[in-house]
């Protein structure tokens, strides 16, 4: 059954804030008037903070994994699409409290566990069907195992957050993202597939 809206721009508006925030530091009061709200409507959706945390993380990552898909079909090709996806996170990442995810595991792991495991499988789906596309517009490799690639690039995006030697300002730096996007379709572009990518360089 599908949410209803005014449920969904609660969930969805609250998890903005306690991603530009920090968790910790938002409260039930505070959300109400951020978003102009009574605190009986924000009850009428959720028990308490706990629940607001879990149904809205929940929501904004449907919402966020909607629009990834979209970029599949706004783009010319899958190389392009890479492109877009990447810069899509960077945008967060820019809004986003960097101690947000640190406070998710530490005082809502349970949701934080659902979410990593969202979060690898959606990055193995949304991988699988770049390249098998770019396979087909002859921009990647024809000898690709797609299945291995998509392991590869999702372990890739897991160090890249953290929790790892390389430093936190690092992991946060658009330039190393856009270094790792690079580094992987070098890595299984087909002669076509890096000329253009080598273009798309030269032109931005």
């Amino acid at each position: 059954m599908k949410m209803p809206e005014e449920q969904n721009r609660i969930l969805t508006d609250s998890v903005d804030l306690f991603f530009r925030y920090g968790i910790k530091s938002i409260t039930m009061d505070d959300i109400a008037k951020e978003l102009g709200i009574s605190k009986k409507t924000l009850y009428k959706y959720v028990s308490n903070k706990r629940d607001l945390v879990e149904q809205g993380i929940k929501a904004k990552f449907e919402q966020v994994t909607f629009t990834l898909k979209g970029f599949a079909n706004s783009v010319d090709n899958a190389i392009d699409e890479l492109f877009a996806i990447d810069k899509y996170f960077d945008e967060m990442m820019r809004e986003t409290h960097p101690a947000v995810m640190f406070q998710l595991s530490k005082y809502y792991p349970e949701t934080f566990k659902w979410l990593d495991h969202a979060k690898d499988e959606f990055v193995l789906d949304i991988t699988r069907a770049n390249l098998n596309i770019g396979i087909k517009q002859g921009l990647y490799r024809p000898d690709l195992n797609v299945e291995y690639i998509s392991y590869i690039y999702m372990a890739h995006t897991n160090l890249m957050e953290g929790g790892t030697n390389v430093p936190q300002e690092i992991c946060e730096s658009p330039e190393f993202h856009k270094h790792h996007l690079i580094y992987h379709i070098r890595g299984i572009g087909s002669e076509k597939g890096l000329y253009y990518l080598n273009n798309k360089l030269n032109t931005k």
